[in-house]
């Protein structure tokens, strides 16, 4: 959840669970993927998450505790994915410790308890999504809480709000926009009678523009458009994330559904908005699973193209320190490239747990199309040690590529562009040294391919002629030291007059040639051999004679 200080504690909070108990039978998420169909970087994400989890839930190693909170989120994210076992070990794990995930003891006789509102509500949407029973939850009736904090005040009625105490130090109502999602889809899917005063606050901190402010007003007279706010991209599409599916909430989330489409950049990812302006991984990840649940899968799968980016799938050879952390999502492009020189350290675990978390509801509509063409370059002949394009295309928009150089190891990781193509700059070989320089280029751990650039590097090739010819039988030149298949010239110069001929070196770099020399006058004449590029070259005096 995140944390912001929206006003003064609610109080009038009343408890009404009539409807409940005829519609707390859990049930699955109607979102869910079919195991087994999942996109590659979704599946590649999933299963990096599964393997963060110790005994059920996430630990933190940074500060040494169990993340209840973390834990959720994984479980949320894996059940988009259709990893119900692992879901179902996550909630059975938190269940006998939801209390510690939602509530804390605060002051020095520790006899006050802090309850979050927004936390409680996540809570409850997790254990049915989980299978779970929210009614009796770890022994504790999740929804009859989460009603209780629920305020029935005139002035604000349907506003969650936290149990908290003023007279204590850091003590305030964390309560938000985030939190009130999860309590209006709770209260929804549960048939309480407080479900649409929830939404009913929900919608009046969501502005005309559509999008939804992350604090929460104190009262229902405190709307969006009265107050004002920073426009959020996390909160507006956490609330179409968990509302798609509510049909009392249709026209709040159209209007998200709208605003999220035209906040989307050119790139397909999206800030955090609340004045926040880099696009990060979280933000993109939430709104690309808000965007597919709505049925905008083309947008989302922008998203999910750039979110494939911030991806590892640094597989062999193209090995990095991130090698055995693959289908990590990093948080931004920073994150990524110092993880894969000193892997993912204690202080930034969290921040890739939580970005792969919110991007797997992402990656799930990532364009996942199979290559269509191998990979080409369009040069005959490059210059030894020149740099050149390998270009490919028809792979998966955002997908990994890993380029290796046949002749030493040597590895590059890039991403195809959102077209599905990507043009590698390689270098061809040292520049002393012609050879074939050979290209594999891996995805995953297929091979897409191999380009071979035959590179030259300059050199006098070896002509071999009589010392005189006679203009009316012509000169027999002999060339060698070309590549096999090089085109040569060769020319014999008499003054200002030049006859030649150009032809392909066979497989052992020989020429041979016959250059008639009738157009020559008589006397001494050189005989020059260029090669592909001006740099190869060859000469040999000759003396024309009748």
């Amino acid at each position: 959840m995140k944390h912001r200080l929206p006003g003064p504690a609610l109080g009038g909070l009343a408890l009404s669970l009539a409807g409940v108990a005829l519609s707390v039978v859990p049930s699955a998420p109607a979102v869910a993927a079919t195991p087994g169909t999942l996109t590659e970087p979704a599946r590649h994400a999933a299963d990096w998450l599964t393997g963060e989890l110790t005994n059920g839930l996430i630990f933190n190693n940074q500060f040494d505790f169990t993340d209840y909170g973390r834990s959720i989120d994984v479980g949320l994210a894996l059940a988009a994915a259709g990893r119900s076992t692992t879901v179902t070990q996550i909630a059975d794990a938190l269940a006998p410790n939801v209390g510690d995930y939602y509530s804390y003891s605060v002051g020095s006789s520790g006899t006050k308890t802090h309850v979050l509102a927004g936390s409680l509500a996540k809570a409850a949407v997790f254990a049915r999504i989980a299978g779970k029973n929210p009614l009796d939850f770890g022994g504790r009736d999740l929804l009859s809480e989460l009603e209780g904090r629920v305020s029935t005040d005139t002035a604000s009625a349907g506003r969650i709000g936290d149990v908290f105490f003023p007279e204590e130090q850091f003590e305030a109502d964390y309560a938000n926009t985030f939190g009130q999602a999860f309590a209006a889809r709770a209260l929804s899917e549960a048939g309480s009678t407080l479900a649409p005063s929830a939404l009913a606050f929900l919608d009046a901190q969501q502005c005309s523009g559509g999008w939804i402010r992350l604090d929460l007003g104190a009262t229902l007279a405190g709307t969006c458009d009265e107050e004002g706010g920073l426009p959020s991209i996390d909160a507006t599409a956490n609330a179409i994330i968990n509302l798609v599916d509510v049909p009392a909430a249709a026209d709040l989330v159209d209007g998200a559904v709208a605003w999220l489409k035209g906040a989307q950049r050119e790139d397909g990812s999206y800030p955090a908005g609340d004045g926040l302006n880099n696009s990060n991984a979280n933000s993109t990840g939430l709104a690309a699973q808000a965007l597919g649940l709505a049925g905008e899968t083309a947008a989302a799968a922008d998203a999910a193209t750039w979110l494939r980016t911030y991806q590892a799938d640094d597989v062999a050879p193209c090995i990095t320190a991130m090698t055995p952390e693959r289908g990590a999502v990093a948080y931004e492009p920073g994150a990524l490239a110092t993880a894969r020189v000193d892997g993912i350290a204690e202080t930034v675990e969290d921040q890739f747990r939580f970005a792969t978390a919110q991007a797997l509801g992402g990656l799930l509509y990532a364009d996942d199309r199979q290559p269509t063409s191998e990979p080409t370059s369009n040069a005959t002949f490059v210059r030894a040690g020149s740099l050149q394009n390998i270009d490919v295309t028809g792979v998966a928009p955002g997908r990994t590529l890993c380029v290796v150089r046949v002749s030493d190891g040597q590895t590059k990781l890039l991403n195809a562009d959102p077209e599905g193509n990507a043009s590698p700059i390689v270098r061809a070989g040292r520049p002393d040294r012609s050879q074939d320089v050979r290209f594999r280029i891996k995805l995953g751990t297929e091979v897409l391919g191999v380009v071979t650039l035959r590179a030259l590097a300059p050199t006098s090739f070896v002509v071999q002629a009589p010392a005189r010819a006679s203009r009316r039988d012509g000169v027999v030149v002999t060339v060698t030291g070309l590549a096999p298949g090089e085109r040569g010239l060769v020319r014999v110069l008499r003054g200002d007059k030049a006859v030649g001929k150009s032809r392909r070196a066979d497989a052992d770099g020989v020429l041979k040639v016959r250059v008639a020399l009738t157009d020559l006058p008589l006397g001494k004449a050189v005989i020059r051999v260029q090669g592909f590029f001006d740099d190869r070259r060859g000469s040999k005096a000759l003396r024309i004679t009748r």
